[in-house]
């Protein structure tokens, strides 16, 4: 019994329901002390706060009215001195009797069996959560209470009469109609509690009689809310016949006997409680009023409970604060209440088309974060942009290449004579006109042309088997491509050719002047063919409106960047490359043209030589620069991540010295379609790099599976309006009436349907959240799975294939995939491997083949990818096959110390053990973007340098290491910056190992953390002249490199 007097009587109240609230905070220690606690509070002489503190194991919630009318029957007997009767009607020994003989039964039996089948399969929801769960969750919760508007009230009444179903079932039914808006679910377990106080005589028990069910509603989508909730009725019933069986044993059944988290099956629950049932504390000369207090804990991720039958109805949710912010349950709660108003203002609507969001949330996500429209010439064309450069310009120089520079001035008029040419051979508006040249100053004459001509261009590159290119050509309906001699073989038999090295002379004799307009801004400018999941390529048709916009909003995009050069390092079939060359020759800058086959080293060289501001690239090859972020180039002011999704530690290093922009758009809306600028601390909440806000003039839309807009925070397909939407696909028209659809947000507009998931973060951004079928983005090429798939069952000896893309923290996302084969028939890896390359690009080929004797296989029949092989299964076979040992055979191991360096390399980057030195790196996994970060990861461990050419002529550890011992070959400086300076004093580290202690100075480094400089000091034995060198020498050395 505690007493306030000492404190002020306005706030006694408050403060007694504030100690009761922190008492009921502490846990029970049920060892040393009964589970039960009582505080009397003395608020005043006439106000007293009875609170009562009971853990869970000895009574429920139906236990309460029974307690709270033995109170009050102790307080009638007081104020009439008449001695109350305190024996139990009932014993809670009584029960766990009846029940322990009941789980003795044969019903028993029947009642599991029946969850056992109910349950297969089951999983939880993917709540709309804030944060991932933690490594080591916690039971913190917290809890809002809403009241419930009392026309509601009425309707429920109304709802449970004409629907003949109980309130309890309707509103369940409204509950599971939430979570599958909110989710996309169509499986919805829902835990809910039930008693079970059996028989009759036991009903006023006190004590834990309450049991867990899982009820699953299925079918939400396609049903009235009506129907739905007879649906749920009939499931409630099935289930509360089979309701004994205790939920723990259940659980433990599921999960094959051994003990698991009930979380495995649901993370929701719902409770409904009807207070009317409860008895009025009744005593004479006192009144009384209840509080619930809460105690800060949840063990699911949410809970909705609806309280009526008491003075003020009222909705609650209790949520893990692990997982949700506040401001995000107040918004479902909102949610909740505008979908409650939709099923009473009408009941036999579909669930699906149920209002959802309210007002002021759908105004925001349809309108209020798509106000981007910014003025633009819509009446011109892409090549008229460069052609008004030109007029202000002439003599500036455009474009920077192998053969030197080339000016405004001169770029157009080679455009102009060959655009000429190109008439004269039928190029003209909706002509399509092929471009197959490597990456030079033609290449760039040869866009201008073909849209000078009137015509859209097809472009091609030496990534591409002769297959796809001849059905590229055929499926456009080529007859003219602009190509080389070094490509000339590649193309099919039949298509004229352009070649302009060769027309020099013939060029020569044309007028150099512009043709004026021969297209419009609807006609096609490009055609880019993007992996398709059919088994062919589909070409995506984009028309110069469109192009237009996105070059101009790249130029408003970097426009407070003083040098405006522009590097051009990307293949030509991605459709940045339209980006890099337009913005930079339509704004008066300077294109820098990366010859072919120039690697990430000589990109690096390229930007420090010229200069080059900003760098656009794909997060594959920002990670090789995020590993040694002391080689950014110092006139790097943004780098530009596109093509692939943006993961942390793709650019954690980075960041501290350049921002990031993070960029997002499929081939589809033309480029770009929303960026964010990336900078230290501005990742999620979820550790995710967020792909921003609509760029000008584009529209996003997050939508559920019916096209409804979604709240904030929950996850659906991105799709996007705009100016930037694409005509569609050639000569697929069904494939385009499903993709570019009506736009249902702006009257008379389209937008595309991306298959990209996404959900709008609180701040206006998107956050990306991968795709809604099989298409990947491996390396910036975006790769449908069903094409590989496709393909490998072409092969003879195949039965099925499947692909399947992983993700390895090092090694980025890469494909892997799995045969079966025909009974009878064989077929090795390597074969399979090989059959691909023949029909495939490069980046399509798998870089792991399993063959298996079958497929695991879901309940429904689909295959389950989810338990196919481990691709490290595939690694062992992979180079068993690459060194033509027998299966069995262990590959050589190491005898040297740079040996055992170069495998932990290896190790890291491949992301699999075992490793021979006679292994072979490509055949393991290994790409050309691994193949760069591995040699600059050598360079750190050893301090020497190799050309990439040793690697491509033996690529196994045992030659690598030959490489690196031979004194001839070129020496690096002795003094490495692992972590760039930051202001702090640096840690200067001098090793001792000569072959290779420098790896675990790169791990010391990332082990310390980007917050302490690190510098690494490679050990030196000799001067230039061969001579030892002293300890003071070797310091002098290193000082003056440093």
């Amino acid at each position: 019994i505690t007493g306030l007097d000492a404190a002020p009587a306005d706030d006694r109240r408050q403060l007694a329901l504030a100690l009761a609230s922190a008492a009921g905070k502490r846990t029970f220690d049920i060892a040393a002390a009964p589970p039960w606690r009582t505080l009397v509070v003395r608020v005043h002489d006439d106000l007293h706060l009875l609170f009562i503190n009971s853990h869970h194991l000895i009574i429920d919630g139906r236990s309460l009215p029974t307690i709270f009318e033995d109170v009050s029957a102790a307080y009638r007997s007081g104020a009439a001195l008449i001695p109350v009767d305190t024996a139990p009607a009932a014993r809670y020994a009584d029960f766990v009797a009846w029940h322990r003989e009941w789980c003795a039964s044969e019903a028993h039996g029947q009642q599991l069996a029946y969850w056992l089948r109910q349950l297969a399969g089951v999983e939880p929801l993917a709540l709309p959560v804030d944060r991932p769960r933690p490594r080591l969750p916690t039971t913190h919760g917290g809890r809002i209470e809403v009241p419930l508007p009392e026309h509601f009230i009425q309707a429920l009444e109304g709802s449970s009469t004409d629907a003949r179903q109980s309130k309890y079932g309707i509103l369940i039914a409204s509950f599971a109609a939430l979570l599958h808006r909110l989710t996309g679910a169509e499986d919805i377990p829902i835990a809910i509690p039930v008693d079970n106080r059996r028989p009759h005589e036991l009903r006023h028990l006190v004590g834990m009689c309450v049991n867990t069910l899982v009820i699953r509603t299925a079918g939400v989508a396609t049903l009235g809310f009506v129907d739905f909730t007879a649906r749920v009725s009939a499931v409630l019933a099935e289930a509360r016949a089979h309701a004994l069986v205790p939920f723990d044993k259940v659980v433990r059944a599921l999960s094959g006997g051994r003990a698991a988290d009930f979380q495995g099956l649901t993370n929701v629950m719902f409770d409904y409680q009807n207070r009317s049932v409860w008895p009025v504390f009744d005593a004479p000369g006192l009144g009384a009023e209840f509080f619930h207090l809460d105690n800060g804990s949840t063990i699911f991720d949410l809970v909705l409970s609806i309280h009526v039958g008491c003075a003020v109805p009222a909705c609650s949710v209790r949520y893990s604060t692990d997982l949700f912010d506040e401001a995000t349950i107040r918004r479902l709660i909102a949610n909740y209440m505008v979908l409650l108003g939709g099923i009473f203002n009408n009941p036999v609507r579909m669930v699906a088309d149920l209002p959802l969001l309210t007002p002021p949330e759908f105004s925001l996500v349809t309108t209020g974060w798509n106000r981007t429209a910014v003025p633009f010439p819509a009446d011109i064309c892409l090549h008229q942009l460069f052609e008004a450069q030109v007029a202000r310009t002439p003599d500036l120089v455009a474009v920077i290449h192998a053969q030197g520079e080339t000016t405004y001035r001169a770029l157009n008029d080679r455009a102009n004579r060959l655009a000429r040419h190109l008439v004269a051979m039928g190029a003209g508006p909706e002509v399509l006109v092929g471009i197959f040249l490597d990456r030079s100053l033609d290449l760039v004459v040869a866009i201008l042309a073909v849209l000078k001509a009137g015509s859209g261009y097809v472009p091609f590159d030496r990534k591409m088997t002769r297959e796809r290119i001849a059905y590229m050509t055929a499926d456009a309906g080529l007859r003219l491509i602009i190509t080389q001699s070094g490509t000339l073989a590649e193309l099919p038999a039949g298509v004229a050719t352009a070649l302009p090295a060769a027309l020099e002379t013939t060029l020569a004799q044309l007028a150099g002047d512009d043709l004026g307009p021969r297209a419009g801004p609807t006609n096609v400018a490009y055609v880019i063919y993007t992996s398709g999941s059919t088994g062919t390529p589909k070409g995506v048709v984009i028309e110069h409106r469109s192009a237009v916009n996105a070059v101009l909003a790249t130029i408003a995009r970097y426009r407070d960047l003083e040098v405006d050069r522009t590097l051009f390092q990307s293949s030509v079939t991605f459709d940045s490359s339209v980006s890099k060359i337009l913005q930079s020759i339509c704004n008066g800058g300077q294109l820098v043209v990366a010859p072919e086959g120039t690697d990430f080293e000589g990109v690096l060289a390229l930007t420090e030589r010229h200069g080059i501001p900003r760098l656009t690239t794909t997060p594959s090859e920002l990670a090789i620069l995020n590993d040694m972020p002391e080689r950014i180039p110092a006139c790097i002011r943004i780098i530009g991540a596109a093509g692939e999704n943006l993961s942390p530690g793709d650019v954690d290093r980075i960041l501290p010295r350049v921002p990031i922009l993070n960029i997002y758009g499929p081939t589809e809306t033309t480029i770009s379609t929303t960026s964010f600028k990336l900078t230290p601390g501005a990742f999620t909440a979820a550790g995710t790099v967020p792909i921003g806000k609509p760029i000008q003039n584009y529209q996003v839309y997050i939508v559920d599976s019916a096209m409804n807009p979604l709240p904030i925070g929950c996850i659906g397909e991105i799709c996007i309006g705009g100016v930037g939407v694409g005509r569609g696909y050639l000569n697929a028209p069904e494939l385009t009436a499903a993709r570019f659809v009506a736009d249902p947000f702006t009257p008379g507009g389209r937008m595309y349907r991306s298959g990209d998931l996404g959900r709008w973060l609180p701040s206006g951004d998107i956050e990306f959240r991968g795709r809604n079928d099989n298409q990947v983005k491996i390396r910036g090429y975006r790769i449908e799975l069903g094409e590989i798939e496709s393909a490998l069952g072409r092969h003879a000896a195949v039965k099925q294939a499947v692909v399947v893309a992983r993700t390895s923290p090092i090694t980025g996302a890469y494909l892997t995939a799995y045969a079966t084969l025909n009974a009878g028939a064989s077929a090795q890896p390597a074969e399979l491997t090989s059959f691909l390359a023949a029909l495939l690009p490069d980046y399509m080929v798998p870089a792991h083949v399993l063959v298996l004797d079958a497929f695991p296989h879901q309940v429904s029949g689909k295959v389950d990818r989810a338990r196919l092989p481990v691709p490290a299964i595939a690694l062992t076979r992979r180079r068993s096959v690459a060194s033509s040992s027998a299966l069995d055979a262990p590959p050589p191991g190491p005898s040297l110390t740079l040996h055992h360096q170069l495998i932990e390399i290896w190790q890291e980057l491949l992301g699999t053990t075992g490793i021979g030195i006679t292994d072979d790196f490509f055949a393991l996994g290994g790409h050309s973007l691994l193949a760069v970060r591995m040699i600059l990861r050598i360079q750190q461990v050893t301090g020497r340098r190799l050309a990439m050419t040793v690697l491509f002529a033996g690529p196994t550890i045992e030659r690598l290491t030959q490489a690196l011992l031979d004194p001839t070959g070129e020496q690096v400086r002795p003094v490495i910056e692992l972590t760039p300076a930051n202001g702090q004093p640096p840690l200067v580290y001098l090793h001792g190992d000569l072959l290779g202690g420098g790896y675990y100075s790169v791990a010391l480094a990332r082990h310390l953390g980007a917050d302490i400089p690190f510098i690494a000091l490679q050990p030196l034995l000799s001067g230039a002249d061969g001579r030892t060198l002293s300890v003071a020498e070797m310091a002098a050395t290193h000082i003056a490199q440093l």
